[in-house]
């Protein structure tokens, strides 16, 4: 630490313990996020092909 002083040990496990609980809520946000998107993508990539088959002609 600064100085050769150091945080009380039991700081760091909360500080650990938060930072994983944030983490995981994000991550949550994105698994809700990616289901409700679930749909839209299949469609984007149901009219890829025909896209592609325009910029054939």
């Amino acid at each position: 630490g600064l100085f050769g002083w150091s945080p009380p040990e039991p700081q760091s496990p909360y500080l650990h313990t938060s930072a994983e609980r944030v983490a995981v809520e994000v991550q949550e946000q994105i698994d809700a996020e990616a289901e409700e998107m679930d749909h839209p993508p299949a469609a984007v990539q149901f009219s890829r092909p025909f896209a592609c088959a325009d910029s054939l002609d």
